[in-house]
Order: structure tokens, then C-alpha cells, then sequence
């Protein structure tokens, strides 16, 4: 089996690129694996420890290859580069996009904390009828609840007047949207702002849980909601 492994001088510059972008050296381990360019031949591989993001430093008929995932738009890249300062430009676009992809919060994460309880879900043989005039004033009531709710009972620390702001603004866009939608589409309308908001304000499980009861409580006669299974 051949061998095609970096140099000691050359694990030095990519650890200073490493420090450039203000990662931990002790996140990353060093692997000998098989070229996924070539047959029959090791090349040096470098592991962001606990994902599955990865850079080989590849070659292609003794030319250099880089190969690494997270890519800029896709998962794995493949970079023709044919010399080592051009594969070291390979090197630090991946320090790019694993930074991108190590900082970037996991919104899916988070949606799944606000997720609806059981017994908050619609009967989906509801039909998307306008709402009445009652109907209208009841709701605006309840997102008004909704409101209060959120401004007494955020974090001191993000209680801030541009937060406020965005509640005051999600809520009347609410309000403005019960003209607009039938009741079915904005119900979903509705999840959707409440689990921004819940999102953007770090609110805890708990509190969403308050905020889903308030919505619920608003729209029954309303709305129907399906039983707890």
C-alpha cells in the first residue's frame, strides 16, 4: 500500500490556519485512511472530533486533491487543487464552512421544544371559512393575553425595546391576518409567528406550553380541537 502523507511542515501550516479561525487544535484528529482519488494509496485525513465533517488531503495522480464535507452548498466537495498552497486555499474555505456549520443554531432543535401539546391540534375536517366579526374581536382578545404574556414574562436580559418591538409587530400582523385568511389558514399562520417568537425570545417549554393554552382557550367555540388520544 503507498503512501502519499503530509509532511510535518506542512500539519504546522494548516494548525496555524486552525488558530486563524479560532478553533480548539484539541477538536481535531489526525487519521490515515484509504484516497477516495486514487487506488491503493493513504493519504492524511483530518476529523472535526464528534461530527462527521472532515478534510483529505487527496491527490490525484500525485496531484494535489482536496476533499472535504461541510462544502459551501453541498455536503462534500471535491477541489482540484494540483499544488499545496492551492490545496491550503482548499483547506481554510472548509475552516469557513465548518465554522458556518459549528455556530449556525439547530432551528429544527428548537422547533421540536414549542412543538404543540396533543391536545392542541385542529380537526382536519375544519373548513377555511372566514371568521365573524365576534369571531374576530374574541381573537384579538386572546393574542392581546398572548402579548401580555410574553412581555411580563421574558428574560430581563432581552427585554429590551427592539424585542418589544418584534412582539408588538408579529402580534398585530395576527390581528391584521384574521381579515385576510380563512380560519384554518391562519391558525397555521398563527403556530408559525408563536414558534418564531418563542424561538427569537429563548422562552422556555413551559411558557410556550402557557402560550399554546392561551390560544387554545381563545379559539375554543371556535375552532375544533381534537381529544387527547
Amino acid at each position: 500500500m503507498k503512501q502519499n502523507l503530509l509532511l510535518k511542515t506542512q500539519k504546522n501550516e494548516a494548525l496555524e490556519l486552525i488558530k486563524k479561525w479560532e478553533f480548539d487544535p484539541f477538536n481535531f484528529t489526525w487519521k490515515i485512511e484509504l484516497s477516495k482519488i486514487t487506488k491503493n494509496l493513504e493519504v492524511s485525513k483530518l476529523l472535526y472530533n464528534n461530527t462527521e465533517f472532515y478534510f483529505i488531503f487527496d491527490y490525484n495522480i500525485e496531484s494535489q486533491t482536496a476533499v472535504y464535507a461541510p462544502g459551501y452548498e453541498r455536503w462534500e466537495t471535491i477541489d482540484y487543487n494540483g499544488a499545496w498552497d492551492i490545496q491550503l486555499y482548499s483547506f481554510e474555505k472548509w475552516l469557513e464552512n465548518l465554522k458556518r456549520e459549528i455556530d449556525a443554531p439547530d432551528l429544527w432543535r428548537e422547533v421540536q421544544k414549542y412543538q404543540l401539546p396533543k391536545d392542541t391540534r385542529i380537526d382536519p375536517n375544519i373548513k377555511n371559512e372566514p371568521f365573524t366579526a365576534y369571531q374576530v374581536n374574541t381573537i384579538e382578545i386572546g393574542l392581546d393575553r398572548i402579548r401580555n404574556y410574553l412581555t411580563d414574562n421574558i428574560s430581563e436580559d432581552i427585554k429590551t425595546k427592539d424585542n418589544l418591538e418584534v412582539i408588538d409587530k408579529k402580534i398585530d400582523y395576527l390581528k391584521g391576518a384574521l381579515y385576510r385568511q380563512g380560519r384554518l389558514d391562519w391558525f397555521h399562520t398563527c403556530i408559525g409567528v408563536l414558534i418564531t417568537i418563542a424561538i427569537e425570545l429563548a422562552l422556555s417549554p413551559e411558557k410556550a406550553k402557557i402560550i399554546w393554552d392561551i390560544l387554545k382557550n381563545t379559539l375554543s367555540g371556535i375552532i375544533k380541537f381534537l381529544p387527547l388520544l
